[in-house]
């Protein structure tokens, strides 16, 4: 699909993707009473913004007209990075440690009976509009890339997100390499133990670490 995007700034493309993805989530949900419900929805109570591409095919069930529509979400995900990283440029430092939650409720958790904490790292930073904006995005298509066809996407755990009570944003572990790479990608400078993996002693030869996602850590 070849989107329509001249003019547009990162900021446009993430609400467009945004909007992609909670209004395939709404169908699904209308869905659930009936096919004609959402149908009736989206023709005549859904306010839609001129650049979505899509729209129900002749024939088509609402379902798969929702995931086609969250794959456009994710489209327009992956044009936002592009547009932010085209724009200003991010000229930010984020120091990179480990995510020590404030108390049991802070941070990620796996599982949502368990509510298992689930290791993460922190970045912290001047508060810069651009590089919120930008993060916002690399969690979301980090997220994205781990959803699959078919599979609700809020059954999907987040990358990352702010914690309020920390005052910091957390990137969960098993995320935290694509999400590293996607900094860099966008020329932000990264700080910190947790920031670059190091080259060290092996043997007689020397090797660069590798992150460990269960220890959190470059080893």
């Amino acid at each position: 699909m070849k989107l329509e995007s001249d003019g547009m700034t990162g900021s446009g493309a993430w609400e467009l993707s945004r909007w992609c993805g909670e209004t395939a989530e709404l169908l699904r949900e209308l869905c659930r009473d009936s096919d004609r419900r959402a149908r009736n929805w989206w023709n005549d109570e859904c306010d839609r913004p001129e650049e979505v591409e899509n729209a129900p095919r002749r024939g088509e069930d609402i379902l798969s007209f929702a995931d086609r529509l969250q794959t456009e979400g994710y489209e327009w995900a992956a044009k936002a990075g592009s547009l932010f990283a085209e724009e200003d440029g991010i000229d930010a430092t984020v120091h990179v440690d480990r995510f020590k939650p404030a108390d049991e409720d802070d941070g990620p958790f796996d599982g949502e009976e368990l509510m298992t904490p689930s290791p993460a790292i922190a970045l912290r930073f001047d508060f810069d509009a651009e590089l919120v904006e930008l993060l916002k995005t690399i969690f979301h298509r980090a997220r994205c890339s781990r959803s699959g066809r078919g599979r609700p996407f809020s059954r999907t755990p987040k990358a990352g997100g702010w914690s309020k009570k920390s005052g910091c944003w957390w990137v969960r572990s098993n995320y935290w390499v694509q999400v590293r790479q996607s900094l860099l990608d966008n020329g932000v400078r990264l700080s910190g133990p947790l920031a670059n993996p190091r080259n060290v002693k092996d043997g007689f030869f020397e090797r660069q670490q590798v992150w460990h996602v269960k220890h959190c850590a470059w080893l």
